[in-house]
């Protein structure tokens, strides 16, 4: 199975480009005329770049994770309309192709999907596309309804930078963990701050934490870390009286992290290599596996020469380890450097983590540098974002050691990171602008109590 473009092919694409552009056409007349016109321009460009992501895999590299993923899918589809086997044929295994547990758990999503899309590559790429526009376009709402004035601002860093968009399109793990980051953090909000959707928010919160253990646990234990931090920093702001805060802080912030910690460490538990005494275990293992695809290739030459490295790290030793902590940040959002380039996939990953970083000069030479730190942790939203980006963007840069596989598996942090330093490139124009003081406002329970109001009104 080669995935090659055919006659069939040429018409679902047509047909699922048009009916999934259709049926976000219809939604978006639900949504305000200021945002309305972002909603239908980033689907059309999602789409658009599903289609260039599978034409990659397919014309380009020859082969890859998406193909292979495809191929258990359409096993199980080929079975099941067959009248082999029915729903329960997604725990055999051995029917989707084996693989390793993550990888049979984005089969099995995959299989359900491909249901719907006539076995056809493509329409099943198609879909993913769109399903993983919802979570960017959750994550631009839930910041979007705490921060309106800037919304376009906000609108570019989560619905079109270029690397986010396109390698979060297709048939991959990226894609629906970028899905179900954006569905977590909404409903996070609908929980704690808008009091809103409150059952239903509750099971896509468990469901999508869920899919997302499954799929790469270490994304939900950085959304547990940062996800502490927030809830700690909203109910401190909820305290008015010194006394109180004083008093019942300590106490709160044992529990919350307690909790998170105790969850990170049942995650662990339950998929071993992320129990947190094999995490170094795991993290060389990733750092071998991608090292040896670098130098030796794998389904087309033009994968090879994309590796880096972090230099000597004894796994044993925590000081070790945290010593890269710096450099590994520089990988996943400043590199690869300009004249690291070696192929064209790599030279537009390398003008896009350039931007990033004249981007990040930009931000603190205007904010300058101790205000710069001292508005990143004045904000709690400035706050969790800017943790859950850090310990994504450690993980990623401190276990890849390949730039091709890196710019796929950073694409959930990057806006993360982007909105952080959005929200602190505005915080200096509180004393000029009044409008803009009550959007950023340090005072969180005005400006939820006020939105809250908003939206009761325009839901």
């Amino acid at each position: 199975m080669n995935n090659h473009i055919g006659a069939i092919d040429t018409f679902l694409i047509a047909i699922y480009f048009v009916m999934i552009l259709l049926i976000g056409y219809i939604f978006s007349r639900k949504i305000k005329p200021e945002i309305r016109g972002y909603f239908m321009k980033a689907l059309t460009l999602k789409l658009f770049c599903g289609l260039c992501f599978g034409w990659v895999y397919v014309y380009y590299y020859g082969g890859g994770d998406t193909q292979m993923y495809f191929r258990g899918a359409s096993s199980f589809f080929k079975a099941f309309f067959s009248g082999k086997v029915g729903f329960a044929g997604l725990a055999d295994h051995e029917l989707l192709l084996g693989g390793s547990p993550s990888s049979v758990f984005t089969k099995q999503i995959t299989s359900i999907i491909n249901l719907f899309s006539f076995n056809s590559f493509w329409s099943c790429t198609l879909v993913f596309s769109a399903l993983s526009m919802i979570g960017l376009w959750l994550l631009f709402i839930s910041f979007y309804r705490l921060f309106p004035q800037l919304h376009k601002q906000l609108a570019i860093v989560t619905l079109f930078i270029p690397g986010v968009v396109f390698w979060s399109s297709g048939i991959m793990k990226d894609s629906l963990c970028l899905l179900f980051t954006g569905v977590i953090v909404w409903t996070i909000q609908n929980l704690f701050l808008f009091n809103k959707r409150k059952l239903v928010s509750l099971c896509l919160l468990l469901f999508s934490f869920y899919v997302i253990i499954n799929l790469k646990a270490y994304i939900a234990l950085a959304l547990l870390v940062s996800l502490a931090l927030y809830a700690m920093l909203t109910l401190r702001s909820r305290i008015k009286s010194f006394f109180f805060r004083i008093m019942v802080l300590p106490f709160a912030a044992v529990v919350i992290f307690g909790i998170a910690f105790l969850s990170m460490n049942e995650i662990g538990e339950s998929l071993q290599r992320y129990s947190l005494e094999n995490l170094a275990e795991t993290a060389q293992t990733y750092q071998d596996y991608h090292s040896r695809i670098s130098v030796a290739g794998r389904g087309s030459e033009n994968r090879t020469g994309s590796a880096y490295s972090l230099g000597d790290i004894d796994f044993s030793s925590a000081a070790s380890i945290a010593s890269k902590f710096p450099l590994a940040l520089n990988v996943t959002f400043f590199r690869p450097y300009l004249w690291e380039v070696t192929n064209p996939v790599m030279l537009l990953s390398a003008l896009e983590s350039f931007l990033i970083m004249l981007y990040t000069f930009k931000v603190i030479f205007k904010t300058g540098i101790f205000r710069f730190f001292r508005h990143l942790l004045s904000d709690k939203e400035i706050l969790f974002c800017i943790t859950f980006a850090l310990i994504f963007g450690f993980a990623v840069g401190f276990t890849t050691y390949n730039f091709g596989a890196l710019v796929r598996y950073k694409a959930p942090c990057i806006p993360f990171y982007l909105i952080a330093l959005v929200l602190i490139n505005s915080l200096p124009k509180k004393k000029k602008d009044p409008e803009l003081n009550y959007v950023i406002n340090e005072s969180s329970e005005l400006r939820t109590t006020e939105l809250q109001l908003s939206l009761m009104k325009n839901p």
